[in-house]
């Protein structure tokens, strides 16, 4: 029996993690939780520490920058692969990104890249 596994999409545009969920959700095992700030994506960390975290940068009182930031600072969640998932296209962006996370996916996207994209972080 495969483990289930858990992904936290961040993100401040219902439509997204709707189609987040309900994309990933039909083509996978994966069980999604969404959060569309930065303050409830640490409450749901807190509970139900995910396998893996997609993280928009553009939302409102604490963006995907400081997210990362605190991820990064906290000894428990060092360790929780995370994607930016972004409508930020700029070069300055991209490669702060990659540095920091495990992949940076543009809006839009493609749902089965994305899981593939996904597949490649949690192995």
């Amino acid at each position: 029996m495969t483990a289930i596994i858990t992904i936290l999409a961040v993100d401040d545009e219902e439509g997204v993690l709707f189609s987040i969920k309900k994309g990933l959700e039909a083509i996978s095992n994966y069980t999604i939780l969404t959060a569309s700030t930065g303050e409830e994506c640490f409450k749901i960390i807190k509970e139900n520490k995910p396998d893996l975290i997609l993280l928009d940068i553009m939302m409102p009182g604490m963006d995907g920058w400081q997210v990362q930031q605190k991820l990064s600072e906290t000894k428990q969640w060092q360790d929780i692969p995370l994607i930016f998932l972004s409508a930020k296209s700029d070069n300055e962006s991209k490669k702060r990104g990659n540095l920091i996370s495990y992949d940076y996916i543009e809006k839009p996207f493609e749902i089965t890249e994305l899981k593939n994209r996904i597949d490649q972080a949690i192995q």
